[in-house]
């Protein structure tokens, strides 16, 4: 068989042309492309609305604005608000270029129903010749209603009213010099002039008023959803690309509130998600943010948009103050405007079972003698919240007069609103009172309404009486007007650092979930987030949860958050939430983490990694027992996204180790923090109104085995505190109230972040440190003599709080028995090793001794040794200054736990019980006692005062009470320090130092200055021994004899302390 022949080989030609022809077997089309129709042409659908809309028109005409019968309304399709600078700027071009009110471009567009234009007329004419306007008549005298035009109008009526004021001081005038006697010959020219210029103004308004206007059939351009009729109302060229943000929010608040009225709630919020899914507004603006926020933009639409005129022009519908004031406490304002117009609608309420006015009268003044009567009254504020809606536009016409009414009866109320005190009650019932008396003044007086409507209006007066009127059981708040709105808002913002840290409690990513998802809507406003995590579980009955929740909120803002607010604000406090990771040192912080953290973190994603980005599933109860699983649940990060898996990286790790690192975070300040009484109160009450609206199908862990849900909801930080012991103190004082004893922690917490703040500044001065570097330790004497300087301010604090509690200016003031130290850690010195410090030998007469800081010694003396006397601890002090039984009893704090965390960890806590710790206390005074004790002056003025008691002067403050003696006379107001265990400043210029002293007879002189504290050696001195110059005299004398000089100097040279437990030493000031 003859050899097969070799294919021959193909060129690359040929090879790319086989390649093409067997791989490609996709058809292309080579025809030519034909034009189509563009369907979103912008210009294409403005063109076709504009021919539906001439399709409506009747005809055209004219009308005088300036007195015509029918009032003119504007914004029934367009509420766009009147600017005053167009108007200025509209009167300004008819200076210029006239008023050009015959025109097309300028002609008003009024929407009428064709049975009211007067039959027989005709409705035709030409722009461009004004005489052949005809003047348009009406049948009645109903409302205009216009389309566009309202600052023509306002251009118009100002315009006018130039002229008139201008005629009638000229007419004034002329009245005035006609009226007068002889004239002379200025007088009778300037009376000729002003009678020319009087005719040409009455020229000028004779020809104003009149306008062009164009007539609209309304049934054309209402069909539907009035579109034609909004389309109308824009009359700007490419509008779309013109309208305000105002503009474009109102029309979506109002195309919302269409669907409500066909669909009910559902159907609006359906609105307002295709409006955020697929938006005609610009997108990535301030309304983006606006209408994220659905609790806010459905209370706009419901509530706030129709209730007319009054709130239209309020920065509540200004998109640029609603983006800057999400922020904290706009999903409590929000809440305080939904609830107030929910019973503005139930005040109106057509339900009969409930008495009229004159009924409600009588049962009033039968209470005290009939127990039927007392029974009626205590329920009717029950029966209103649980009646019937009804037309809350019967007090459209009233809102301006209420307001003005709240405006006279609030204005000069200082407190909050919704207080127990006396004045809130004086001004809430004579706002119910006049508020009432309006009402029956429009309603009743001279109306002639029929039986029935009478009655309803009877009943709506009732129940706005009962509801404003202050009962134990309800908080009256007067009804919802401008200027209670204001105010409200001012209040809530007030506290909002409270607000922040309750927030905290519900959402654990409120500090970070903007570091780690930048571009979420979640937490726009921190309230919204928390009664959005409310809503979220699905085990919570979350209405009436949110109800309850808010309404404990929204009283506590003048106790309870405003408590918490206090603790929060405090400098410490302030100081440890700065620690958080902010968007720049994220990454470092999580590096810094140990690796048990890190480990929580990595446990933590294995098991939601699971779940991530699987869309609307639930997680199984067996994965909440992982670290961190029930912060994760409470957050509103949106982990069920389909799209969040494409990177791991940047969306789903830094969210695990944020909520492990707030996690771990809380722990550091929060058990503190809640062991405050009222603080933990009010997480208490937040918890118990959660319980209370929990859903009953809970499995029972007791026999559903490992799988079943815990019983009982839980915060997501797992911190369980239970009741401190103080509460009970607090709670027992029922001679104060709650507004009361918050008051007085505020002060003192105010008087505390003072002193921390006066400390901060002192620390923070270059030339208080050992060197100007900033890490150098502060020079011992600033750290001594500041700490003394925040005792003498303690003491004057403690005075302050003393009379200020008990209401008398003139309380005697004991520093021994009234004294409370606010806290504040002690600044800690440190000795400069390269500075010589002076011996007492050195120093002058008035100068104080320098004492020394056991954490460095000069390098020409020896080291301090270790036998130095152990300083006794003091008691502990009170969180609030004391008093006697006066107006108010002495406020016992709550008793504070003691732990092992170190002076600084205390000093940085949130817990105002920290400052006050046994443990801070001990630290202070071993401080205090390191320095006295290391100064040779001291110590031989302490061996001195042990040989020779008789040397020792005593202060005015331990002496025996004699009133013979001169020296139980208060004391002079210059003796600073007096009975302070601080001696007064010693004023002595020119006196000889061993000079004998004045006689006692003459009164305690300035120069008492030095004391000591043991006891034994105060019982040991007599009266007669008193006299505080002699003995001055004599205890300088011995300090400046050569044997005591030599033994200072040993004593210094061996830093040697006698133990003597009996004696308990104050440094000399």
């Amino acid at each position: 068989m003859a050899p097969r022949k070799g294919k021959k080989k193909a060129t690359n030609d040929e090879d790319n042309d086989k390649v093409a022809s067997t791989s490609n077997t996709f058809k292309l089309n080579t025809r030519p492309v034909q034009a189509t129709l563009t369907k979103d042409d912008v210009a294409l659908e403005k063109e076709r609305r504009d021919a539906a809309v001439e399709a409506a028109k009747i005809g055209m005409g004219k009308i005088n604005i300036l007195t015509i019968a029918n009032m003119l309304k504007f914004g029934t399709y367009n509420d766009r608000l009147k600017n005053n600078t167009h108007v200025n700027k509209m009167i300004a071009s008819f200076e210029k270029n006239g008023i050009q009110w015959g025109t097309q471009t300028n002609a008003l567009p009024i929407v009428i129903e064709r049975s009211r234009i007067a039959p027989g007329q005709t409705l035709e004419g030409s722009w461009t010749d004004s005489t052949t306007l005809k003047d348009v008549k009406f049948t009645d005298h109903e409302p205009l209603i216009f389309a566009s035009g309202q600052h023509r109008v306002a251009a118009l009526k100002k315009y006018t009213k130039r002229y008139t004021d201008e005629a009638e001081e000229i007419q004034a005038r002329l009245t005035h010099l006609e009226g007068k006697g002889p004239i002379t010959k200025e007088e009778a020219e300037e009376h000729e002039d002003a009678r020319i210029r009087l005719g040409d103004v009455k020229g000028h308004l004779n020809r104003l008023g009149n306008w062009g206007v164009v007539l609209y059939d309304k049934e054309i351009l209402e069909e539907g959803k009035a579109e034609l009729a909004h389309h109308l109302s824009r009359n700007e060229t490419l509008h779309n690309y013109n309208e305000t943000q105002e503009e474009e929010m109102i029309l979506i608040l109002r195309n919302m509130r269409d669907a409500y009225n066909e669909k009910g709630r559902e159907g609006a919020l359906q609105v307002l998600q295709r409006e955020n899914d697929t938006p005609t507004h610009t997108p990535n603006s301030k309304l983006t943010k606006v209408l994220k926020n659905h609790r806010l933009v459905m209370t706009l639409a419901m509530d706030l948009l129709p209730m007319g005129e009054h709130f239209r022009p309020r920065r509540e519908f200004m998109v640029r103050w609603l983006a800057q004031s999400i922020n904290v406490v706009m999903g409590m304002y929000t809440m305080y405007i939904s609830n107030n117009f929910t019973m503005l609608r139930l005040l109106a309420s057509k339900d009969e079972d409930f008495p009229t006015y004159r009924e409600l009268q009588g049962l009033m003044k039968r209470r005290d003698a009939d127990p039927d009567a007392r029974n009626v009254l205590a329920g009717l504020s029950a029966k209103i919240q649980s009646g019937e809606d009804g037309n809350v536009q019967i007090f459209l016409p009233l809102i301006e007069e209420i307001d003005k009414i709240a405006v006279k009866c609030f204005e000069a109320y200082e407190g909050t609103i919704g207080d127990e005190n006396d004045d809130y009650t004086y001004a809430i019932t004579n706002y119910r009172d006049d508020v009432v008396d309006l009402l029956q003044t429009h309603w009743l007086a001279g109306s002639k309404r029929s039986k029935e409507e009478t009655k309803w209006l009877e009943r709506v007066i009732a129940r706005t009486y009962v509801w404003l009127s202050p009962s134990d059981k309800t908080v009256a708040y007067p009804l919802i007007t401008g200027m209670v709105m204001d105010r409200v808002w001012k209040e809530l913002e007030r506290v909002q650092e409270g607000y922040k840290e309750t927030v905290r409690w519900f959402e654990c990513m409120v500090d970070t979930m903007k570091i780690t998802t930048p571009n979420t809507h979640a937490i726009d406003d921190l309230t919204e987030a928390m009664f959005c995590s409310i809503e979220r579980n699905r085990r919570i009955n979350a209405r009436e949860c949110i109800d309850m929740i808010w309404l404990e909120l929204m009283q506590g803002r003048s106790t309870s958050v405003l408590h918490l607010h206090n603790a929060m604000s405090a400098i410490p406090m302030q100081a440890k939430m700065a620690t958080r990771p902010t968007k720049k040192n994220f990454q470092e912080k999580w590096a810094a983490t140990s690796e048990s953290t890190k480990q929580k973190a990595k446990v933590l994603l294995d098991a939601v990694s699971k779940y991530v980005g699987k869309g609307d599933i639930d997680i199984p109860v067996s994965a909440m027992n992982t670290v961190g699983m029930p912060a994760f649940m409470s957050t509103g990060w949106d982990w069920r996204r389909l799209t969040i898996r494409k990177n791991r990286d940047r969306s789903i790790d830094p969210a695990i180790q944020a909520i492990i690192m707030e996690l771990e975070f809380a722990q550091t300040y929060r058990p503190d923090l809640l062991q405050d009484p009222i603080i933990w109160a009010l997480r208490a009450t937040l918890h118990t109104h959660i319980l209370d609206h929990q859903t009953k199908s809970l499995l029972n862990p007791a026999t559903a085995g490992s799988l079943a849900q815990r019983q009982d909801w839980q915060f997501w930080d797992g911190i369980n505190i239970h009741k401190p012991s103080g509460a009970d103190v607090i709670d027992s004082d029922a001679h104060l109230s709650a507004e009361e004893v918050l008051r007085r922690r505020s002060v003192v917490t105010a008087h505390r972040n003072a002193l921390l703040h006066l400390v901060k500044i002192v620390t923070d001065m270059p030339i208080a440190h050992v060197t100007p570097h900033k890490d150098s330790g502060i020079d011992m004497h600033v750290a001594y003599y500041t700490n003394k300087l925040v005792k003498a301010i303690e003491s004057s604090g403690s005075r302050h709080c003393l009379r200020d509690f008990s209401g008398i200016d003139t309380k005697q003031y004991d520093a021994k028995l009234h004294n409370k130290p606010y806290g504040i850690p002690p600044v800690v010195g440190v000795r400069d090793v390269y500075t010589v410090y002076r011996t007492e030998d050195e120093l002058d007469e008035d100068e104080e001794p320098l004492i020394e800081d056991q954490s460095g010694t000069h390098e020409e003396e020896s080291a301090p040794k270790t036998n130095k006397p152990k300083p006794r601890p003091k008691a502990v002090q009170s969180t609030l200054p004391s008093q006697d039984k006066g107006k108010a009893k002495e406020i016992t704090p709550a008793p504070v736990i003691q732990d092992k965390r170190t002076t600084s960890d205390i000093a940085t806590s949130s817990n105002p019980s920290d400052l006050f710790s046994p443990e801070l206390q001990d630290k202070r005074d071993v401080a205090d006692a390191r320095m006295e004790v290391d100064d040779p002056v001291v110590e031989s003025r302490m061996d001195s005062t042990q040989e020779d008691s008789a040397s020792v002067v005593q202060t005015v403050s331990d002496l025996p009470f004699d009133p013979s003696s001169p020296l139980s006379s208060p004391p002079p107001e210059d003796s600073l320090g007096a009975g302070l265990g601080v001696p007064p400043p010693v004023v002595q210029k020119s006196a000889p130092r061993a000079a004998p002293a004045a006689s006692c007879s003459a009164g305690p002189s300035k120069s008492v200055a030095r004391s000591v504290t043991s006891p034994s050696v105060r019982a040991s001195l007599a009266p007669s021994e008193m006299s505080a110059s002699s003995k001055r005299a004599r205890q300088d004398a011995t300090l400046m004899s050569p044997d005591n000089k030599k033994k200072r100097k040993s004593k210094a040279k061996s830093n040697v302390v006698d133990n003597d437990d009996d004696v308990d030493v104050i440094p000399d000031m």
